[in-house]
């Protein structure tokens, strides 16, 4: 069954409106300073009202809450978003809206031409939404290391070939990079902990045969952060060191809960 029309609706505006952002975000490249203007702002504020509204429409079934692959996928990216666009504020990350806004209109996209059935799929059980909620919160977090991640080892890579790019005189010090990227990394990893653990009291099949994948590489994700933790701290790891560990770990989470998701959903045609 195609989306309702006034996901269709929702999605449209918000796609128009990441798009004129994006394109005025594109624009600051050019000058010294990376700063978006208001209407930048605005056309992201209003975005994610619009993104919110679409994807509140598509989870709110009559018979619960519809989490399934699509929507989790674009209510992590509009918490990715919206903390994002609070941080900027304070602290130099707003140049991570240009990968973040694109993958939004993509699944934004993606949630448009779904054919998906809303009347088949398994609404979230509301003893489990406490987990449910934390996990993609923390999913949220961590894949936003990721992406910082991804941008540190572009920024040393063109550093080392002595590259001139107009977005690279916009980055921060490498130094507040990282320490950013460790924050969020301590803050998403405490999260994932959190989630895991509350996955084990509110869910009683956490290693029935249809989840024991998706239980097993959420727990490696989870030892690969406290490695590079570990690493960090004991033996200073960081740059291209961190980085990988930052890579194999949201890797793992990755195919652990979307990878899980999609097997379940689409090829098995199962609701998690």
């Amino acid at each position: 069954m195609p989306p309702s029309i006034d996901t269709q609706l929702s999605s449209l505006a918000a796609i128009v409106c990441y798009g004129v952002a994006l394109v005025l975000l594109s624009r600051r490249i050019s000058h010294e300073t990376f700063h978006p203007g208001p209407f930048a702002w605005t056309g992201i504020g209003l975005g994610m009202v619009m993104h919110f509204g679409a994807i509140w429409s598509a989870i709110s079934q009559p018979t619960g809450l519809d989490l399934e692959l699509i929507n989790a996928l674009n209510v992590m990216l509009l918490v990715m978003t919206l903390f994002v666009t609070m941080a900027s504020a304070r602290l130099p990350v707003a140049i991570l809206l240009l990968a973040l806004l694109p993958l939004d209109i993509l699944a934004l996209v993606w949630r448009l031409l779904s054919n998906a059935d809303a009347s088949t799929f398994k609404p979230v059980d509301t003893g489990t939404l406490p987990h449910v909620i934390v996990s993609m919160i923390a999913g949220s977090v961590l894949l936003l290391a990721f992406l910082q991640a991804l941008f540190l080892r572009g920024v040393e890579k063109h550093l080392k070939a002595r590259t001139r790019t107009n977005w690279l005189r916009h980055v921060p010090a490498l130094e507040s990079m990282e320490s950013l990227l460790f924050a969020a990394i301590w803050a998403g990893l405490g999260l994932f902990v959190l989630g895991i653990l509350s996955g084990f009291l509110y869910l009683d099949d956490m290693f029935a045969q249809r989840l024991v994948h998706h239980t097993i590489l959420l727990s490696a994700a989870a030892l690969g952060y406290v490695i590079l933790l570990v690493g960090r701290y004991q033996f200073g790891w960081r740059g291209t060191t961190a980085s990988r560990w930052v890579l194999g770990a949201t890797a793992l989470l990755v195919l652990g809960y979307f990878g899980s998701k999609f097997v379940l959903e689409v090829l098995l045609g199962n609701g998690t």
